[in-house]
């Protein structure tokens, strides 16, 4: 079971060391191109689900860069413009290429005059075909409904492509500061591997998976709790860490699973002291720490081997995520490699090709 979603988790370190080949070229020549060759004044991020989650990771590592305004959005929730604004361009997201709501969104833009260019893994899908140019994302082939390398290569593509826009003197510096999290995948996967094997008894059991985050680990957060979801067939929900504190906090109690996301930084204590609070009052705790001295694994905690470089933590926070999600949906009996409802993507007309 899950074999093939293991296969592609296990194949990202090369996948991302191709892409990164891949996309100087690309992204510079596509930044050269957009908005007549200027600095535009606006680029909104459109897409759904991971998609929008690595979306919401880019603008979250770009923004502070830069005078260009950055936003995600899903396309559904999109104010569609009466006339192109001037310096506003748009990128519509969907690996596959095959979303409708992305699909309908860039055709009432392009009707509108306005800007888009599309980023998919497959040039000749139908999002791939419209809007003024289009942005491959190098992953290969992803025949599974969670998508895993394909989701971190979005995050890798859509990053450099706001470097070559926003900081393009900046791209080949930025690009080696990912190497060293590439290198070190290995050792995290094969860390994740041993902590989910530890701990996929207790989290067969859960009803509910809650997940605690901060700062720019939480767009990933909200990918893991995704992940969590598709494959576990439970509820999983992420949050910020200061809105935890305000109101999600009275769900702590016995039986109640918690799944926190650690990093170095002024709030790393505090979420220390909530992770004792919620054990001292039954709630079960595991802990993903990407901000550990040195590697490791208990039964709850995970240490990555992480750099501690914001750029970077795509690369090692997502990995035991993903892995959970394949080693306890196989201890569960689900077949993530399968969808659960074949017929759902034609029911509620999600992909353009979902009557094939």
């Amino acid at each position: 079971m899950s074999k093939k979603m293991m296969a592609y988790i296990e194949s990202q370190p090369d996948v991302w060391h191709s892409a990164l080949k891949a996309l100087s070229g690309q992204v510079r020549k596509a930044a050269l191109s957009m908005n007549r060759g200027q600095l535009p004044r606006r680029v909104v991020l459109l897409g759904s689900g991971s998609s929008y989650h690595a979306a919401c990771a880019v603008r979250d590592l770009i923004q502070p860069r830069t005078d260009v305004e950055f936003f995600a959005q899903v396309p559904t929730r999109l104010l569609l413009p009466d006339a192109p604004k001037p310096g506003v361009v748009y990128w519509a997201v969907s690996q596959s290429g095959k979303s409708t709501s992305t699909q309908t969104a860039v055709e009432a833009l392009c009707a509108r005059g306005a800007e888009v260019w599309t980023v998919t893994s497959d040039p000749a899908s139908p999002l791939g075909q419209c809007g003024a140019g289009h942005i491959e994302i190098p992953c290969g082939e992803e025949s599974v409904g969670p998508k895993t390398k394909g989701m971190t290569t979005t995050i890798l593509t859509l990053w450099a492509l706001a470097l070559a826009v926003a900081d393009r003197e900046a791209l080949d510096r930025e690009c080696e500061t990912l190497l060293p999290a590439f290198d070190a995948a290995r050792e995290n996967l094969a860390l994740s591997r041993t902590w989910a094997e530890n701990c996929r008894e207790l989290l067969s059991g859960a009803n509910c998976l809650t997940i605690v985050a901060e700062g720019p680990a939480l767009p990933l957060a909200r990918e893991g709790a995704l992940k969590l979801l598709e494959t576990l067939y439970v509820p999983a929900s992420a949050w910020e860490f200061e809105e935890y504190l305000h109101g999600v906090n009275n769900i702590i109690g016995p039986g109640q699973m918690h799944l926190f996301l650690l990093r170095s930084g002024p709030n790393r204590e505090r979420m220390e002291r909530l992770i004792a609070y919620c054990r001292a009052r039954g709630a079960v705790c595991l802990t993903i720490d990407c901000g550990a001295d040195r590697p490791g694994v208990t039964d709850t905690r995970l240490a990555l081997r992480c750099t501690g470089a914001p750029q970077t933590l795509a690369y090692e926070a997502l990995l035991p995520f993903q892995v959970l999600s394949a080693v306890v949906s196989a201890a569960k009996g689900i077949e993530c490699d399968k969808p659960r409802y074949p017929d759902f993507y034609a029911a509620l007309n999600t992909k353009t090709d979902a009557g094939k």
